[in-house]
Formats: structure tokens, C-alpha cells, sequence
């Protein structure tokens, strides 16, 4: 009788390994993902146009790992306090704070380091919530969804961070050799007022001075 009991219940308690919120959560994780490896290639960069010595890149990369380290006693806790997807949501927002500090112009180590904390405590609510979502018996599918996910979003991310790194520093370039060029228009001219020449060398375009 028992047995019976036990499996009759037992397709009861197995779900699905798609669902919604399943599809929705893989979906949160792959952009999640992509954007931290972009920004970390545009940071990079930026650090670059800014003419940041060669040593601070690694360090950039610091205050990102550095926040997994101090956090990791913490936020496992934190992600068992309240609802997984409350706390993905709560990380995903430091990571969005951090990437508007970086495009706005703040301290980028800070603003990068902050988008470190972020991850850190979405990491450990993105396989908690797995177990929410579906039965025990598809966990380790699960989990195998959410590392492909997870790889495929590095390699995009890594090479839109990389074309987005390529390009400002095309148009850091431009900017050089526009703010280097000799004027068009020489002072020297006696026909030409000076202020008239100063005039027509700061509203040059781009697109006159590159042809």
C-alpha cells in the first residue's frame, strides 16, 4: 500500500525542465554574463583613452575578483535571506549603478568594483533559484544549461567588448589627429582677420579634416 502511495505521488513531485521561468532565468543569466565580459573590455579601453599607466589594468580586474573574495562568506546568506529572484534582481541593478558610473565618468575602479559586487551576489541566487524551478531529478540538467548559457555569453560578450574597444580607439584616434593638424586657414594671411581665422580652425569638421 505504501509503495503505491509513494508511486503515485512520485509524478507529482517531477517537473518539467523548461518553463517559463526556467527560459526567463537562462535568459537573465546569458545577458548578465555578456555584459560583464563586454564591460570589462570597454573599461579597459577607457582606462587606455584616458592614458591610465599599463599597471592599471590588472588592478581594474582586482576590484572585480576582490568582491567576490570579501563577499563570499556573505552572500550566500544574503541569497538564502530573501527570494532568488528578488536578489538577482537587487545584483543585476549594482551592476547596471556601476556600468552608468563607468559611462558617466566616475572613479572606473569604483564604478567596475561595484559591478563586482553585483556578481557577486547574483552568483550564488542564479543556482539557488534552480531548484525552484524544477524537481531534483533535473537538477544537474539544469545546472548544465545555466554553464552553457554561461560560456556562450563570455565568448560573445568577450568579442563585443573587444569591437566596442576597437572602436574607441579608432575614434580616440580621430580626435588626435584632428587636435594635431595644422590650421587650414594661416594667421599669417593679412587678408584674413585673426579672429576670423580662430573661428574657422575650431568649427572644422571631422569630416573635412580626415578627407
Amino acid at each position: 500500500m505504501t509503495q503505491q502511495i509513494t508511486g503515485d505521488r512520485a509524478p507529482l513531485d517531477r517537473a518539467p525542465l523548461w518553463s517559463r521561468g526556467m527560459a526567463a532565468v537562462l535568459a537573465a543569466q546569458f545577458l548578465s554574463a555578456m555584459a560583464d565580459n563586454a564591460l570589462l573590455f570597454a573599461a579597459l579601453a577607457l582606462l587606455k583613452a584616458k592614458l591610465y599607466p599599463q599597471w592599471t589594468d590588472p588592478l581594474l580586474q582586482e576590484f572585480f575578483v576582490g568582491a567576490y573574495i570579501l563577499l563570499a562568506p556573505f552572500a550566500g546568506p544574503f541569497a538564502d535571506a530573501l527570494p532568488k529572484g528578488r536578489v538577482m534582481l537587487i545584483s543585476n541593478g549594482l551592476k547596471l549603478i556601476g556600468s552608468l558610473g563607468i559611462c558617466l565618468g566616475l572613479n572606473p575602479f569604483l564604478a567596475y568594483g561595484l559591478v563586482g559586487v553585483g556578481a557577486a551576489t547574483y552568483s550564488p541566487a542564479k543556482y539557488g533559484i534552480l531548484s525552484e524551478l524544477t524537481s531534483a531529478d533535473q537538477l544537474v540538467k539544469a545546472n548544465g544549461l545555466m554553464e552553457s548559457s554561461t560560456i556562450a555569453a563570455i565568448l560573445i560578450g568577450a568579442v563585443a567588448g573587444g569591437t566596442l574597444a576597437d572602436l574607441l580607439a579608432v575614434a580616440q584616434t580621430d580626435l588626435r589627429r584632428i587636435e594635431e593638424a595644422p590650421c587650414p586657414f594661416p594667421s599669417s594671411s593679412t587678408s584674413t582677420p585673426a579672429s576670423t581665422t580662430r573661428s574657422a580652425c575650431s568649427m572644422r569638421s571631422p569630416r573635412s579634416q580626415i578627407s
